[in-house]
């Protein structure tokens, strides 16, 4: 039996070949088509929660393609007469030319998840973040094994058919889904769905009754596959071996036959039982009004916007006012021309207002303000002429310069909002000067809470490994601020040209950097640095009050349930009267920020001190230590006033 198996194994190594081909191909074109740097483990493998029955439907067409490649392939071409004559078992053949077409699907759900870990291999924040760890991958693993040792049951008794064991198979496929659809509790019967990612807290969970179920189903039909192959049922097995054009034509007509059957029965009992509108998902977020995938275009002298043309009015009321408020940046910024620049207002994002790449803006008008949106497009028109006045040097530099590229956007889209050239009405500008006090003070309480130093804005890595990223905004304005105040309005432009200036010291950062940068243009550090902590002063001591009103957040870990890890933060005086907080976490500092979550707060009511609980869903917490970052909102217009990342263990 070890003989045949190794027989079965090496006749089987084009189908194991092309199942690898087919489950694991991605490690050929994802380098090519994606930046492996930013996937995740669970983003590979397709393991997030509610996935995996593409995956099970792809492992099934497999073990059907495995299974019609073995005992039919003997029967057809008579060698299967010579195994019969070898001193060996019917019994025995069967099983080795099961357990070598296990041993392929097998192989290849283990590859699979091996060419997934292979590929984050590029992304440290994957590893360090605990996003891959053995057990996740072995049930990953041993759910997809499940699988297909169930289709491949079913495979095998549909090959005694040859090509017409499809047509039933396919026909009750379809006939389960639609039953799923119309009565979702009858999820259980598709056999798929054992390879849905479902998890309590981080585990994967194996649903076994499910999966026991299916895999005895499997065993029926293999005895029955058995009793057909290995029986007394030549004449039938010849039957269905023979090649005829009528049978062949009559199994295409019943095919579309059944499709069209099927087709209109699940379009009758639809209709029947939710009327002409589908019921709503619960499961999918509903989109936000007004929302339509029509755009329309709209040229300026300088702009080339594209619009929903349901937003038709705001984008007008920005279309109108853009010109000038590039006009006033370029001013601003010193810059000799005025560039052309595309804007799509089209975009919808959890993670900005705007991004800006090249000669190209993105932001959204979806719940926009007027005067938030002019803010909006002077801040990303800013960083246009960043990138083009430095050569893209600014941004070779990123990890010393982040603070000055978002802060002075910050700065140069207030001293254009709130000038003399503003197009703001009297109320925009005092909703814009209001903006402008607001994150000056979360910038006072920042410096001074936190004892920040104008150094530790030069190294935005160890930055944001301890304090919140999005201090870019308010601290960077300041910056900006005080570069304008010791070396005129212009340097901030003179600054970002410097950077496209040769002569730069070798590799560079912090102060060195700025230092021999400022000094190509007669601007001194020291001084800007001064000016810096001046300014902060400054702030601190006109706006003592609100600063101190501020409450400090305190807290940690209180307990846990299957579904998510409880904190709770403490305040250390009365809360503001805007009362809004916020609880950020990620699995480390070398966490990007796009995979940081937002966690809202819920006051706990009577408490004294007051306290605030949040709730952390068990799927955003993949290992048994992760980082978190208390938050306050001080002003419903301005960036949060934020605590320092601290450490915690998921109970």
């Amino acid at each position: 039996m070890i003989a045949l198996y190794r027989k079965e194994l090496r006749s089987l190594l084009p189908m194991f070949a092309l199942s690898v081909f087919l489950v694991s191909g991605d490690v050929l074109s994802r380098p090519i088509t994606e930046r492996l740097d930013e996937d995740t483990f669970s983003d590979v493998a397709g393991l997030a929660a509610g996935e995996g029955t593409l995956l099970a439907f792809i492992l099934w067409i497999l073990a059907f393609m495995v299974a019609f490649a073995s005992l039919p392939r003997e029967h057809d071409e008579g060698t299967i007469e010579f195994l019969y004559a070898l001193p060996i078992t019917r019994r025995s053949i069967f099983l080795g030319k099961a357990a070598a077409g296990l041993t392929i699907l097998w192989a290849t759900c283990a590859i699979g998840q091996l060419t997934n870990y292979a590929l984050v291999a590029w992304n440290p924040a994957s590893f360090e973040g605990h996003q891959v760890d053995l057990e996740l991958v072995s049930t990953a693993v041993l759910l997809h094994c499940l699988v297909v040792t169930a289709a491949y049951g079913h495979g095998l008794f549909a090959s005694f058919f040859r090509r017409f064991g499809l047509l039933p198979y396919a026909f009750l496929g379809y006939a389960v889904v639609v039953i799923t659809e119309i009565e979702p509790s009858l999820a259980w019967v598709n056999p798929m769905r054992v390879a849905r990612c479902e998890y309590v807290g981080s585990t994967l969970v194996v649903p076994w009754a499910m999966a026991i179920g299916h895999l005895a189903v499997a065993g029926v039909v293999t005895l029955l596959a058995y009793a057909l192959w290995m029986g007394s049922f030549e004449r039938l097995r010849d039957a269905f071996a023979r090649r005829s054009l009528t049978l062949t034509v009559g199994f295409g007509c019943a095919t579309a036959a059944a499709a069209f059957v099927g087709f209109f029965v699940a379009g009758f009992v639809a209709i029947r039982t939710y009327g002409d509108h589908p019921p709503a998902d619960p499961t999918v977020a509903h989109e936000a009004e007004g929302v339509t995938f029509n755009t329309s275009e709209a040229r300026t002298e300088h702009y080339v916007f594209v619009y929903p043309e349901n937003f038709h009015a705001q984008a007008f009321e920005l279309i109108t006012r853009a010109d000038r408020v590039l006009e006033a940046v370029t001013a601003r910024m010193g810059a000799e021309h005025v560039p052309a620049i595309t804007v799509d207002v089209a975009e919808v994002s959890g993670h900005h207002e705007g991004i800006a790449a090249g000669a190209r803006i993105r932001m959204g008008l979806v719940d926009q303000e007027g005067w938030r949106l002019v803010h909006v497009l002077a801040h990303e028109s800013t960083h246009v002429l960043q990138s083009e006045e430095s050569e893209m040097h600014l941004a070779d530099h990123g990890g010393t310069t982040r603070f000055f590229i978002e802060g002075t956007a910050e700065w140069t889209a207030f001293e254009v909002c709130t000038g003399p050239s503003t197009v703001m009405t009297a109320d925009e500008l005092e909703n814009e000067r209001a903006l402008r006090l607001a994150s000056r003070i979360v910038a006072a309480a920042s410096w001074e809470r936190h004892h920040i130093r104008l150094e530790d804005t030069f190294d935005n890595a160890h930055f944001v490994a301890r304090w919140d990223t999005v201090l870019a905004y308010p601290l960077g304005e300041t910056f900006g601020e005080a570069i304008a105040r010791v070396c005129g309005d212009s340097a901030v432009g003179d600054l970002a040209r410097a950077f496209a200036l040769e002569g730069a010291p070798q590799d560079a950062t912090g102060e060195v950097l700025f230092r021999d940068r400022m000094a190509t243009f007669g601007c001194d550090l020291e001084s800007v640095g001064a000016a810096w902590d001046s300014l902060l002063i400054e702030t601190a001591a006109a706006e003592r009050a609100r600063i101190d009103a501020i409450p400090r957040i305190s807290g940690g870990v209180v307990s846990s349930t299957p579904d998510a890890i409880v904190v709770e933060g403490t305040l250390d005086r009365a809360p503001l009267a805007y009362e809004r907080y916020g609880l950020r976490i990620r699995a480390d500092d070398q966490t990007p920020d796009t995979e940081v979550r937002s966690i809202r707060g819920v006051v706990v009511e009577g408490s004294s001190p007051r306290r605030v609980r949040f709730e952390i869903p068990r799927d955003a917490v993949r290992g048994a230590r992760f980082e978190m970052l208390f938050s306050i909102i001080v002003d419903e217009r301005a960036f949060p006033y934020s605590e320092a990342w601290q450490g915690a263990s998921a109970l």
